[in-house]
């Protein structure tokens, strides 16, 4: 592949790092302002636009299942046009003010963000002419190509969601023309490329630009192609080889500042804080490195085939000191803050809006009695490592003494951990307040005694989460009412679930404090769970927890807990089929899975190589 030169002897290449270079403090306040926009605005109104295809498709909850039906109601496709065509409206703002920028740079000046965006907005507006029409549709097919590379990147992370698979597979014929009307479209978005270019700089419309571009273009589609290719490959090795390079830094400081076992955990979150920092960075700037090539190429282009260039009208506008780059990006940064205070705090927000959408959500880790492989059960010190290792949930067991103090044990009888023969509603809290619990499970945890609920509170506040399980034993005088008022005394009804075997003692927790949420433990889960009103979750046998159940479990408005799931088979089936809490005797395990399904299962090898 041979590339062209400009007038300086540049190759596309040089070009389009020269485009980047020149204003990139103008781009990168253009796209954090653009994204904090898209964020604060755009955003939580398609949020919206969901919540109302959902009411009028008649459907309360969106599962895997129902999403082919939902996609197909006509309502909703009238819906999904409006969508595509906000947002081949916002991409175009965004590719023009790119595009604009990188023409001032070519041409030796600066460019403020002002002007980008107002250029941006001007090239939106317009598509209201008749003869631009027609570029709704060709932005909306260049936005798989120009983000190619994070979308190569999803698909070899991420698994196919299950109803996709079932579409692919039931509707074939559907399926084959998609894919071929789509390649046979993408192929002549290649020869368009450029018309992004033309219809910016120089103001054609989109007949006129496409005519262009095919010149521009002819018979250079396959060196334009593989360029594209190369310079895309350039950016994820770079970020491939930055993103490792930090890991490892981190984990060898922290491999030898910490113990291997606490190490290994916190460098598996900030591994997955990093991926998520870097896929952020890399969202918002692979729109202005994408146009960076093919704005290359048309430079280059132009210049080989001596097409005349159009020198932009732009003022020179003075250079960003360092203090008023901070303040503007630290406005932006406080903006973005606000807005997602906003959103957690309000039902119109993102979080809240589409709640009840099952490919949204998150799976919930929760460690069973604590961390009980580790430390003993039910115990602060179960606890803590839970904590040390992940958890987003402690599922603990509360009963009822003789003197009505709500204590944290499984067992009724004190046999098992602490040797005595009684039976907990026989005995007063201060006869069994300093008895050893731990000295069963090993010497380290020696004097460790049994948690009361307080206890356990004082310590999670802010830390953990916990899943109360209350365990009637026929001798409570108010177990349930306790529970209740520690609760709300600690102001943790947000980071509580209350679960029981039994319906009475979620009945009661419901009629004192209808905002707690409780969860209805189930050995068998079958039929309508709709008539359940006193639960708000069902914690259910994972070999039990089928795709369907959750999904009518779901669709009935309940949250799904699986329970006691210790293969890494089995918990990516449970994360698979919706479950919204894996309670687990592993937590690191579960952390380990969950983590390749929400990143890449080489963040996990990388990792774990790093602390050999």
């Amino acid at each position: 592949m041979r590339d062209k030169s400009d007038k300086n002897g540049r190759n596309r290449f040089e070009i389009a790092f020269h485009l980047l270079k020149k204003n990139i403090k103008s781009i990168i306040i253009f796209e954090a302002i653009y994204k904090v926009f898209i964020t604060a605005i755009f955003t939580p109104v398609l949020v919206k636009i969901v919540q109302i295809a959902l009411r009028l498709a008649g459907i309360n909850y969106l599962t895997n299942a129902r999403v082919v039906d939902f996609i197909l109601k006509p309502t909703t496709i009238a819906i999904l046009f409006i969508v595509l065509l906000l947002m081949a409206i916002f991409s175009l703002a965004e590719m023009s003010a790119i595009v604009h920028c990188y023409n001032v740079s070519y041409n030796g000046g600066t460019v403020s963000v002002v002007d980008m965006i107002k250029t941006g907005t001007m090239s939106a507006l317009r598509l209201i002419y008749p003869n631009n029409i027609l570029m709704i549709g060709f932005v909306l097919l260049l936005i798989p190509i120009t983000h190619m590379a994070a979308i190569s990147s999803y698909a070899t992370s991420m698994q196919i969601p299950v109803f996709v698979i079932e579409f692919l597979n039931t509707k074939k014929h559907i399926t084959l023309i998609i894919l071929v009307a789509y390649i046979v479209l993408s192929l002549f978005a290649w020869r368009w490329i450029n018309c992004i270019s033309y219809y910016t700089t120089e103001k054609m419309n989109f007949k006129n630009s496409r005519k262009a571009s095919i010149n521009l273009n002819r018979k250079k589609y396959f060196g334009l192609i593989i360029g594209f290719v190369l310079w895309q490959a350039i950016l994820l090795l770079v970020l491939v080889g930055s993103y490792t390079l930090i890991n490892a830094i981190i984990t060898y400081s922290l491999k030898f500042i910490l113990k291997n076992k606490l190490a290994y955990n916190i460098s598996l979150n900030v591994a997955k804080i990093i991926y998520q920092i870097g896929q952020t960075i890399y969202l918002c700037m692979i729109v202005p490195v994408t146009f960076a090539y093919f704005t290359g190429y048309f430079f280059a282009r132009k210049h080989k085939i001596r097409e005349e260039m159009v020198i932009p009208k732009f003022v020179e506008k003075k250079k960003y000191s360092k203090s008023k780059f901070k303040k503007i990006l630290s406005v932006v940064v406080v903006i973005s803050a606000i807005m997602n205070v906003i959103y957690i705090n309000f039902d119109f927000g993102i979080f809240r809006g589409s709640s009840n959408v099952q490919f949204l959500k998150k799976t919930m880790i929760a460690a069973h009695r604590g961390y009980s492989a580790e430390a003993p059960e039910n115990t602060i010190p179960a606890f803590e490592a839970a904590i040390d290792n992940l958890a987003d949930y402690v599922e603990l067991d509360v009963q009822e003494t003789k003197d009505g103090r709500v204590v944290v044990l499984h067992d009724s009888n004190l046999k098992r951990v602490a040797g005595i023969k009684n039976n907990i509603w026989t005995v007063n809290y201060e006869e069994i307040e300093n008895v050893d619990v731990g000295i069963w499970f090993s010497d380290e945890f020696k004097d460790t005694h049994i948690p009361t609920l307080e206890e356990v509170m004082e310590m999670s506040k802010g830390r953990l989460k916990l899943n109360i399980e209350i365990k009637l034993t026929g001798h409570e005088k108010n177990l349930e009412q306790s529970v209740v008022d520690i609760i709300n005394e600690y102001d943790m009804k947000d980071d509580c679930v209350v679960t029981s075997f039994q319906a009475k003692a979620l009945k009661k927790v419901k009629n004192s404090d209808p905002e707690i949420k409780t969860g209805y433990i189930l050995h068998v889960a079958y039929g309508d769970f709709s008539g359940v009103t006193y639960a708000d979750a069902l914690s259910i046998n994972y070999s039990f927890a089928t795709e369907q159940l959750i999904d009518d479990a779901h669709n009935a408005g309940k949250d799904v807990y699986v329970w006691t799931v210790n293969n890494a088979e089995a918990i990516n089936d449970m994360i698979e089929n919706g479950a919204d809490m894996i309670i687990t005797d592993d937590p690191v395990l579960a952390r380990e899975t969950l983590m390749s399904y929400e990143t890449t299962p080489l963040v996990v090898k990388m990792i774990k190589l790093f602390m050999k």
